[in-house]
């Protein structure tokens, strides 16, 4: 991170390797804890992760670096754990699962590279934030920026997907990327690092971010988030030193974290409230469609925003970015919160009537019922 600091404004033309040593950070801090797990006396107080992965015995040098260059996701993931590397190489080739072909499934990733990389080819030509940067975009009325924001956050996806597909693909070409039958099929998802269909239709930051670099994910996760009220913003902040110095990757995650904080408060007081009172999984008509929606385009909005200066990298450019639309996502977080505050305890005690009418209605039915039986 520090040498592409210093080769200046764009860092390295060259093949930047930053990426082969961010996944090798992934793995050699995993395996130190992995191997202290295995050190220690009282297993009850690991997680099943953490049992399942721990290494009580040292690899040969072979096994040890045929984990950490291996091919299939040794430029930019997915990661792997040492242990299921272990268990791959020593138990896959002998059991009656590599006898399952996996050329359709590999197919199936190399298709869908092709679609992704022709959308950055082509579309992300025009739509790219590096576009945002021109006095004709400042020109443009607000819902066309915000339009252009939001495909260009899809074209963002296609940038880095497309190149873990292609990694998936050799993983499940190798056989790696094998993950057991379920309802009769039989899966190639182990080493996935985005989930399309869940990215593509969330409706929460947290979604949006469970489902996209999963490897990465179930590091921070498993490994590196403590228990603390700022748990999820110290995590996000991490992750920003994992990707680099530059401010951007700060300001993007960081403000992550603390947009998702948020977005939690908003569920927890709001969703109760488009949900029957009488059954909380059955939803209010109309209500929760309206919610939903509005959940959905200001999720996607809002990263389309924030992955401005992941991807500008530094302060000017993303400050130019974000003037193009009013800072409006940094304003409406200011007034959501301010509306919490005013009207949150408002909230709650909705959600508390709601639930005396509904405990008063079953007593009186139920009172109905005796006296009828009487």
């Amino acid at each position: 991170h520090i040498d592409r600091q210093l080769k200046g404004y764009e860092g390295s033309s060259k093949l930047d390797y930053s990426g082969a040593l961010m996944i090798a950070t992934i793995k050699l801090s995993s395996y130190g804890f992995n191997v202290m797990d295995g050190r220690q006396q009282d297993k009850n107080t690991l997680t099943e992760h953490n049992k399942r992965m721990m290494i009580d015995q040292y690899p040969s040098m072979i096994e040890f670096y045929g984990w950490i260059c291996f091919f299939g996701g040794f430029l930019v993931g997915p990661t792997c754990e040492y242990m299921d590397y272990y268990r791959f190489t020593n138990y896959f080739f002998i059991s009656s699962e590599r006898k399952i072909p996996p050329y359709k499934a590999t197919i199936q990733k190399i298709i869908w590279f092709v679609i992704t990389a022709f959308i950055v080819a082509f579309v992300g030509q025009k739509y790219n934030y590096f576009k945002m940067l021109n006095d004709d975009f400042t020109r443009l009325p607000l819902y066309t920026k915000l339009m252009v924001y939001a495909i260009t956050g899809r074209v963002q996806h296609c940038k880095y997907g497309s190149i873990w597909l292609l990694a998936e693909g050799a993983c499940v070409l190798s056989g790696f990327g094998y993950n057991g039958i379920k309802n009769g099929k039989h899966q190639w998802n182990r080493l996935d690092n985005v989930y399309w269909y869940n990215l593509e239709m969330g409706q929460s930051l947290k979604t949006l971010a469970g489902y996209w670099n999963v490897g990465a994910n179930n590091w921070l996760k498993n490994y590196t988030s403590i228990k603390s009220s700022n748990a999820m913003v110290i995590t996000y902040a991490i992750s920003s030193m994992w990707h680099g110095f530059q401010p951007g990757y700060y300001w993007m995650l960081t403000a992550y974290g603390i947009y998702q904080v948020l977005a939690g408060r908003v569920r927890s007081l709001v969703r109760p409230l488009v949900m029957s009172a009488c059954d909380p999984s059955v939803p209010l008509r109309g209500w929760k469609t309206l919610y939903d929606i509005t959940c959905y385009i200001s999720s996607h909005l809002l990263v389309a925003f924030l992955m401005a200066p992941f991807e500008l990298l530094h302060i000017s450019r993303s400050l130019k970015a974000w003037s193009s639309i009013y800072y409006i996502h940094i304003w409406l977080y200011f007034i959501v919160w301010g509306f919490l505050l005013v009207f949150g305890q408002t909230l709650s005690s909705i959600q508390n009537q709601r639930r005396v009418r509904v405990l008063e209605a079953d007593n009186n039915i139920k009172n109905e019922i005796i006296s009828y039986k009487q």
